[in-house]
């Protein structure tokens, strides 16, 4: 069986590298069934639900992982990945700092904590970018060929979803194609809603380029990180 369960996990470590990250997770869940107190294919699976964005269930499976290896550090990594991108900063501070304790040295929860840190303190930053929670103002957007032209990839158009739909996310502030994203909204020239309702100008851009221009999840969410 143990032979089985790690073919299972080298398969699906395999499918995560390839982004097949539906597969991956059908992969070690199989592996899981098989080995159910495997706190590493926890982790791996809580780092592909969180390529897909189900951050809730990333979150659930990096909550087993510490359960079932307390010092296991790369569990503490995932549930703070998940709960910083569920805009949950002050819990995810939390995590990354019990992390450290355990490991006090441990440069990718020391990096994951400077950032999450960094998102915390720039909450207001959220009111600047809810415009794109306005149907009017992405009617605008999309017919603008700045924007159409960076929206032909799939990836940017996935990401204007997400702003969409979680219009505070400033995490997402971390991605560089958000970033030109909101570079085209600023140069359009118009006026804003935020999610106040309050019209704004759009003068944050000096304010938006002040977050590093880092991507946290790729840098975090890799299958057989220190395992």
């Amino acid at each position: 069986m143990a032979s089985q369960v790690e073919e299972l996990k080298s398969k699906a470590n395999a499918a995560f590298s390839a982004g097949e990250n539906d597969k991956a997770i059908n992969l070690y869940t199989q592996a899981i069934a098989l080995d159910e107190k495997n706190y590493e294919l926890y982790s791996n699976r809580s780092a592909a639900y969180a390529k897909l964005n189900k951050y809730e269930y990333a979150l659930k499976d990096a909550e087993k992982c510490i359960a079932l290896k307390p010092d296991f550090v790369q569990g503490y990594s995932r549930k703070g990945v998940a709960l910083s991108f569920l805009n949950q900063y002050d819990d995810a501070i939390r995590v990354y700092e019990e992390g450290l304790k355990i490991d006090s040295n441990n440069q990718q929860l020391l990096s994951d904590l400077e950032k999450v840190r960094k998102y915390a303190n720039n909450k207001p930053i959220a009111d600047e970018i809810g415009f794109f929670s306005d149907p009017k103002f992405i009617q605008q957007l999309v017919t603008n060929p700045k924007a159409q032209q960076l929206l032909q990839d799939p990836e940017t158009a996935r990401l204007m979803k997400l702003l969409q739909d979680q219009p505070n996310n400033v995490t997402l502030l971390a991605n560089p194609k958000v970033l030109k994203l909101i570079g085209t909204v600023l140069d359009m020239g118009t006026s804003t809603v935020n999610r106040h309702g309050n019209k704004k100008a759009t003068n944050t851009k000096k304010q938006t380029t002040t977050i590093t221009t880092n991507e946290q999840q790729n840098e975090t969410l890799t299958p057989e990180q220190k395992q």
